[in-house]
C-alpha cells in the first residue's frame, strides 16, 4: 500500500515482509543477486528488524551465495547510536548504502563494500555531481565529529532519555500506545491517525516540527548534536501538543 502512489516500481525486485526469514529463503532463486533490507524502516513507522532475523539473513545469504546489502541512508553515520546501524545487530553486510547524515545537510551519497566484493578502483566510477569537493569536505567534518571520543555514547544516552520521557508520558495517561527506536531514531504510536495528525499540527503551532511516519506514528529524528536541554524543550512542547 505504501508503494502504490509511486508505481510503476522498478522491475527485478521481489518484496517480502520484514522479519519473515522463511519468505526471504523461499524467494531466493538461481537468478538472485542480493538481498537488500533497511534495518530500521523509517518511513513506515520506525519499524525495526529483529536481531534473529538479521542474523538469519546473513546465514541464508551465505548459504545461497548471494550478497547482503543494508540500506543505511537513514540509519548510518551515528543515527542509531552506532556509526552504522548494522552494528546493533551483530552482522556485517557485503554492501552498505549511505547518504542523508553523511553530508551534514549537503547532498552526498556513498557505497561501502567488503573487500571480497570490491571491484572498482578509485576513479573508475563517476556521476554528474559525484565527488563534489564541497560535499566531500562537509562529509569529512561530519565523520570527524561523529567518530570523536564519546560522541556516540552521548547519542545513545539522548535516545534513552527521549524514550524514557515518552514512556513516562504514556504511563501518565497520554495517548501513546507504543515507543521504540535506536539512538536518536525514535518512533511512538498514538491511538489513531486523527490523534497523530492533531498532535503534529498543535506541535507546529508551539514551534516544534514533527512528521508522521505511518498513519498513527510520529517520528523523532533530531540533530545528533542536540543538547539534553533542547530535547527537553521539544518534549515539553510535545506534551503540550498532546494535552499531557
Amino acid at each position: 500500500a505504501y508503494q502504490e502512489p509511486f508505481e510503476p516500481m522498478p522491475s527485478g525486485f521481489t518484496h517480502v515482509p520484514l522479519n519473515d526469514l522463511d519468505a526471504v529463503d523461499d524467494s531466493i532463486s538461481s537468478a538472485t543477486a542480493a538481498v537488500m533490507v533497511e534495518l530500521v524502516q523509517g518511513e513506515s513507522g520506525v519499524r525495526m528488524a529483529d536481531v534473529d532475523y538479521v542474523q538469519g539473513l546473513r546465514r541464508v545469504c551465505d548459504e545461497h551465495g548471494v550478497l547482503l546489502i543494508f540500506d543505511e541512508v537513514q540509519t548510518g553515520i551515528g543515527r542509531t547510536g552506532r556509526l552504522f546501524g548494522y552494528e546493533n545487530f551483530g552482522v556485517t553486510p557485503d554492501l552498505i548504502g549511505l547518504a542523508k547524515g553523511l553530508g551534514g545537510g549537503l547532498p552526498i551519497g556513498a557505497v561501502l563494500s567488503s573487500e571480497a566484493v570490491s571491484v572498482l578502483a578509485p576513479g573508475e566510477h563517476g556521476s554528474t555531481f559525484g565527488g563534489s569537493p564541497v560535499a566531500c569536505a562537509a562529509a569529512r567534518v561530519v565523520l570527524d565529529r561523529v567518530m570523536a571520543s564519546g560522541f556516540l555514547d552521548e547519542v545513545r544516552a539522548k535516545g534513552e532519555h527521549v524514550q524514557a520521557r515518552l514512556r513516562d508520558s504514556a504511563g501518565q495517561g497520554a495517548r501513546i500506545t507504543g515507543v521504540r527506536g535506536l539512538g536518536l531514531m525514535i518512533g511512538f504510536d498514538l491511538e489513531s491517525e486523527d490523534v497523530a495528525t492533531e498532535a503534529v499540527e498543535k506541535a507546529r503551532s508551539n514551534g516544534l516540527l514533527l512528521i508522521k511516519a505511518g498513519p498513527a506514528t510520529i517520528r523523532i529524528v533530531p540533530p545528533l548534536t542536540i543538547t539534553m536541554d533542547e530535547l527537553d524543550e521539544g518534549l515539553d512542547a510535545l506534551d503540550a501538543a498532546r494535552g499531557a
